[in-house]
């Protein structure tokens, strides 16, 4: 009863009878004006505290340092991490790689001669990563995050001004795009732009390198790079992962 009373009350109010029809409930969000409401982020805050915890304190006491507007900052379905990033993964030589095709999608990244490849049907399943390039000096951390709409990797620089920011995955999504968070502030950053957008990081100028990468096949990466070094199959994730089953 109370479900079809709101089912009416939303469609008079809308023009939305389809509870289930996502992309036109989102269609209707964005023509709305953005409303400020005082305690919107407080709410959020207590709501998904009840399937994660760690959930609360992006939104606890934050609203007013958002640079995104709350109400289209979305639940993903996992918890924190709950789609575990690949950190610091075991990478093989090309002639270790026997579990790959050469039509196989990888995505190839090139810095100061270290190169390696990361297999689509791998980061499928993980969505991000995180890996350090070069030696002493010349040692960078890098993220990367693959987007399964869109079957595209964008890869940053982790460090700015001095500080390497710990990234992970914070199980929202924004306009169908991933948020990530950092573990020093748990603020909330943007994977398009690779700035924070919500939280005690944003307004202080923080906007991470972007960095390129290639998409292409294992056997053109390979012939093009062959000291290429290969994601293993030894993630410490118990996964199938087949070319194309994620």
């Amino acid at each position: 009863m109370i479900r079809t009373r709101l089912v009416a009350l939303l469609a008079e109010k809308t023009g939305i009878d389809n509870l289930d029809d996502m992309p036109r409930w989102y269609q209707w969000l964005w023509h709305q004006p953005d409303r400020q409401w005082p305690d919107y982020g407080e709410f959020k805050a207590s709501l998904y505290q009840r399937i994660d915890p760690a959930f609360e304190v992006y939104f606890r006491n934050r609203a007013a340092s958002a640079r995104i507007r709350l109400d289209e900052i979305v639940w993903g379905g996992v918890k924190q991490d709950g789609i575990p990033p690949l950190r610091y993964p075991t990478m093989l030589d090309a002639d270790q790689a026997d579990y790959l095709e050469d039509d196989n999608i990888v995505f190839g990244v090139a810095i100061d001669g270290d190169v390696r490849a990361y297999p689509k049907r791998i980061l499928a399943w993980h969505e991000m990563f995180i890996d350090t390039f070069g030696k002493g000096e010349n040692q960078q951390t890098i993220a990367g995050v693959y987007c399964t709409l869109c079957g595209a990797v964008i890869i940053y620089k982790t460090e700015h001004a001095g500080v390497n920011h710990q990234l992970g995955t914070s199980g929202f999504l924004y306009r169908s795009n991933k948020l990530m968070y950092d573990k020093a502030t748990s603020s909330l950053w943007s994977t398009v732009r690779g700035e924070p957008v919500l939280g005690p990081l944003v307004g202080q100028g923080i906007a991470l390198e972007h960095l390129s990468v290639v998409t292409t096949t294992w056997g053109e990466w390979r012939r093009r790079h062959p000291e290429t070094r290969v994601l293993s199959l030894d993630t410490g994730h118990r996964r199938d992962y087949g070319e194309g089953v994620a």
